[in-house]
């Protein structure tokens, strides 16, 4: 990827795009050009190439279940993590050692390590305004999570962002079902039982004065009517720090 430095253009020029992609200050430069569309879909010379577009069109419809089970919190976010997420699920495709290529599965339920502790923000991350770590159980016999906050105390163990005189924490719980390769479809496909009625849930604390911090609390939440029919997924808990200025309603 190559970034103009001095001009601040965006658009065409001969052979070259300029445009402004999110979390990125500089303007990104693209060659154009390639392989026509038709050529990819149905030379014999791109057949290999083609299996790896559908395993990634496969990440691609499991990344868009992931970060619609953190709607709640995911306008928190202050770059576009979708390439991140996509990356993350391709590494988990890749530990199918027994698919051929092309119909390889995303058990992310085997792999959420790979996941744990991602950061919504690359500017200000939770752990930098909250340093104290939260803990916290996840429950898979009763889709329900706790988090224990601790006490925070502004310029110890908390660090906010000085714009604005309050803040809350916000948590969110969803199911993210593994993809799998659908033979006679040919698409990778959630399981059966995963249909729309399977939804983010979310709770909020009360908002605190971000001069002073907050006591030690508790925050539990539970997914309800969202029972899956089998296993083959991943409960993913997020928790986000938002900030606001009071009102006159307060």
């Amino acid at each position: 990827m190559a970034f103009l430095e001095d001009l601040k253009i965006t658009g065409s020029l001969g052979n070259l795009s300029f445009y402004r992609m999110r979390g990125v200050d500089q303007i990104v430069v693209r060659q154009k050009g390639g392989a026509s569309k038709e050529y990819i879909k149905n030379s014999p010379t791109f057949a290999t190439a083609r299996l790896h577009m559908g395993e990634f069109g496969g990440c691609s419809k499991m990344g868009k279940e992931v970060r619609h089970m953190m709607h709640p919190v995911r306008n928190l976010a202050d770059y576009n993590f979708s390439g991140f997420i996509n990356k993350a699920l391709k590494i988990v495709q890749k530990q199918d050692g027994t698919s051929e290529l092309g119909r390889r599965s995303i058990m992310l339920s085997r792999h959420t390590s790979l996941l744990a502790g991602f950061q919504l923000n690359k500017s200000t991350t939770f752990d930098s305004v909250v340093r104290t770590p939260l803990t916290y159980t996840i429950s898979r016999e009763t889709l329900s999570a706790r988090i224990d906050i601790p006490a925070l105390l502004r310029d110890i163990n908390f660090h906010p962002n000085n714009r604005h005189a309050r803040f809350r924490f916000e948590v969110s719980l969803g199911i993210v079902p593994d993809f799998t390769f659908d033979a006679e479809k040919k698409i990778y496909t959630p399981p059966v039982w995963y249909t729309a009625m399977f939804a983010p849930q979310s709770v909020s604390s009360p908002w605190y004065p971000a001069l002073k911090g907050s006591p030690a609390a508790s925050m539990e939440i539970a997914l309800t009517d969202q029972m899956p029919a089998s296993g083959g997924y991943s409960l993913m808990l997020t928790v986000g720090v938002r900030y606001g200025s009071p009102m006159e309603d307060d």
